[in-house]
């Protein structure tokens, strides 16, 4: 990640909050200048330069210094967002290859310590199953981050669907559902 770059986004997000109200404070004051009348106006006038003395060219380039911060802003997030990104993967990566493990470690347990003769077989078979189907997951999750990713260098956008969201929560529940089950199977084979 950047270095700095909470920092550089309170900074724009900051510079920004002052144009704007610098913005703000120049169309008030116009405004109260043009409904100014009579002897008022040569006041308001006076009073309009001196709190502004702003030129029209200054204006525009602090306009384009707020259209800049929005983009830097945007471009911050996006940062993030592949950030982000970049450790769901990793951890995705890793569930993958604990369940991939695990499965085998089941195998062998299985096989060495628990009699040959086994009851609740079903049990056995859901914890494959439940263990299988988060690494599946996983993987396939592992691709989708690498497109948001892609994509996010691409257009500059952050791509981020709710229903991913709720994929990744439940693949993050399949490996302790696993090991429950396989207790549970364990504990009905071993203690009979």
């Amino acid at each position: 990640m950047a270095e700095g770059l909470p920092r550089r986004a309170r900074e724009a997000q900051r510079r920004s909050r002052e144009l704007k109200e610098y913005a703000l404070e120049v169309i008030e004051a116009t405004r109260e200048l043009e409904a100014a009348t009579g002897d008022d106006v040569e006041e308001f006038r006076r009073r309009f330069f001196q709190r502004f003395s702003t030129t029209g060219e200054e204006l525009m380039e602090q306009a384009n210094e707020l259209e800049r911060l929005g983009d830097e802003i945007e471009m911050i997030e996006v940062e993030v967002a592949i950030e982000g990104s970049k450790i769901r993967a990793e951890a995705l990566k890793h569930q993958a290859t604990i369940s991939a493990g695990a499965i085998a470690g089941i195998a062998t347990i299985t096989q060495i310590i628990l009699p040959p003769d086994l009851n609740a077989t079903l049990l056995l078979w859901t914890t494959y199953a439940v263990l299988l189907l988060t690494v599946c997951i996983s993987v396939s999750l592992m691709h989708v981050e690498a497109r948001r990713v892609e994509r996010a260098l691409v257009t500059g956008e952050n791509p981020y669907a709710r229903f991913w969201e709720n994929i990744y929560g439940a693949s993050t529940l399949g490996l302790p559902a696993a090991v429950l089950l396989y207790i549970v199977f364990f504990l009905f084979n071993g203690l009979a």
